[in-house]
């Protein structure tokens, strides 16, 4: 169980790092980035650099505008971070 806390918490630092370079990028350019994908579950979180991280315990997912579903989520189903840069 101690493992798996561990993984989360990775998790988090690296989503709450990759919400920062959305929202700044949103912020600086007004607009949604090509980039940030929009669609599917994933379980590597590809920064606007190229940078590429894997998710040690869960996946993420960023709906469109206005979609409430924007959620991370890890192996038990726990919702555990929200993704809503792109709902400014």
């Amino acid at each position: 169980m101690q493992l798996h806390k561990a993984r989360v918490a990775a998790d988090w630092t690296n989503l709450r790092a990759y919400y920062s370079e959305i929202q700044t990028d949103y912020i600086a350019t007004g607009k949604a980035n090509p980039k940030v994908p929009i669609d599917e579950w994933h379980t590597e979180i590809t920064f606007l650099d190229g940078q590429t991280v894997k998710l040690k315990a869960g996946q993420i997912v960023i709906r469109e505008p206005g979609d409430q579903m924007d959620m991370y989520m890890d192996m038990y189903m726990d919702i555990r971070f929200y993704i809503t840069a792109m709902n400014i």
